[in-house]
């Protein structure tokens, strides 16, 4: 290797190692700027051994133009669409080298299908490298990577030694796995087509009013809707609750009667709030938590019967019985409870 290489790389490798966690932290950022999901944001510097090695093995004859990814960052996205938003931010955010990026899927002939990513060369840009924390970054290179979940499964069997999935195969298998690439493709355009059209969903139920939008049957994002609408009537704390404990309660509901929000608000009458309110500004609750209290309040014994069987939770507080006896006999609904191994703590 020639010293003026080997001098240069002593220089600039050390430089790399700092750069890379600034570019992670400074993508991670503009990302959720953005308000764009995303699974991860990660980073990589190549050591100067793994440098010298690139060198020697591509027989580079001017490391300093043709090394472009001594610093690495990946972006995994959950969803096509996403990979679309980042690699626009990337667009404004960078001075993107065009003749050295690439969209690995577009690079695919109509019967092939695999390793699909978008590849971006960039540095820094005149603008972001006048900066005095990037100055000494200024004309570095780096190699962003944007691709979704599934792309980014796709790209590590497809890399992995043990699997093969790279090597030339017998026809059969090839096959095989052409079409199982296939599926996966697939199913990351198809959960993309989903998200949107749950994006779709939420919009169309933001915009529906009156009567129109106690006609809508219930699911977890309506219910979140109904919920976050009326939380003013409530005097406590009301924090939202995970997707998957949701749709359990959906489920509660659904077995209770309650088929679309007209059957909800029915639950949620003055009676309900007023009982609710009394007990206090500090008894806060979840959305979970509190379509529970509204079933049992209007009627325990049908919840018991219809809904709590498969949700069998085990335990609530005293306020709950507190709040029951309002409207029942305190002993009697402590009582039923208790027979349902429902184990009360004050």
């Amino acid at each position: 290797m020639k010293e003026e290489y080997e001098a240069w790389l002593q220089e600039k490798v050390p430089l790399h190692e700092r750069l890379t966690p600034i570019l992670v932290t400074t993508i991670q950022g503009m990302i959720k700027q953005a308000d764009i999901d995303f699974l991860s944001v990660t980073g990589r510097t190549k050591s100067l051994k793994d440098v010298k090695e690139k060198i020697e093995r591509k027989q580079y004859r001017n490391p300093q133009k043709q090394l472009t990814d001594i610093s690495g960052v990946r972006v995994i996205t959950f969803f096509e669409s996403q990979v679309d938003e980042v690699a626009k931010i990337i667009d404004d955010a960078f001075s993107v080298d065009a003749d050295n990026s690439l969209d690995k899927s577009t690079m695919l002939g109509t019967d092939r299908i695999g390793y699909r990513s978008v590849h971006y060369v960039c540095d820094l840009g005149k603008s972001r490298a006048k900066l005095i924390e990037y100055k000494p970054f200024s004309g570095l290179k780096f190699e962003i990577q944007i691709r979704t979940v599934l792309q980014h499964a796709w790209a590590e069997l497809s890399h992995d030694r043990n699997y093969k999935f790279s090597s030339v195969l017998p026809p059969q298998i090839q096959r095989q796995l052409n079409l199982y690439a296939g599926m996966l493709e697939l199913a990351d355009k198809g959960f993309d087509e989903l998200a949107k059209a749950i994006d779709g969903y939420q919009k169309q139920l933001d915009l529906e009013s009156g009567e129109s939008f106690y006609n809508q049957e219930i699911n977890s994002l309506s219910v979140s809707e109904f919920l976050e609408r009326g939380l003013s009537k409530f005097s406590f704390e009301i924090s939202s609750t995970p997707s998957d404990k949701l749709t359990l309660v959906v489920s509660e509901l659904k077995r209770y009667g309650v088929q679309n929000l007209k059957g909800l608000k029915k639950l949620f009458n003055k009676e309900f709030i007023d009982a609710r309110n009394s007990l206090g500004g500090n008894k806060k609750t979840t959305y979970a938590g509190l379509l529970r209290d509204a079933m049992l309040f209007a009627d325990y014994e049908k919840y018991f019967n219809r809904s709590w069987g498969e949700s069998a939770w085990s335990w609530c507080d005293s306020d709950l019985i507190t709040l029951l006896s309002k409207k029942y006999d305190k002993e009697t609904v402590h009582n039923a409870f208790i027979e349902n191994g429902i184990m009360v703590v004050e």
